[in-house]
């Protein structure tokens, strides 16, 4: 069974069953290293604000928990360690 964790409404950062981690939007997967949409940030999108996955995730993560990253969830931190696998 793999692992979810809602990162916003849109996207998701889904742990797969080889143990790879993904983040999932708009029926996409993208791994860390990896360039997303940048409408993944919602209503503030902007065209030049594209970024990778990891960077997406990170954002996300330092809003919403802070810069401690023994505050976010297990999944975000072992996604934004992970070697990228792209």
């Amino acid at each position: 069974m793999s692992t979810v964790l809602t990162v916003n409404i849109q996207a998701q950062l889904v742990q797969l069953d080889d143990g790879s981690i993904r983040v999932f939007y708009e029926g996409m997967q993208y791994t860390k290293g990896q360039q997303v949409p940048f409408h993944i940030f919602g209503m503030d999108s902007n065209p030049a604000r594209h970024s990778t996955a990891e960077s997406f995730v990170v954002q996300y993560m330092l809003a919403k928990y802070g810069a401690d990253r023994r505050a976010w969830p297990a999944l975000a931190v072992e996604f934004v360690a992970a070697k990228d696998s792209s």
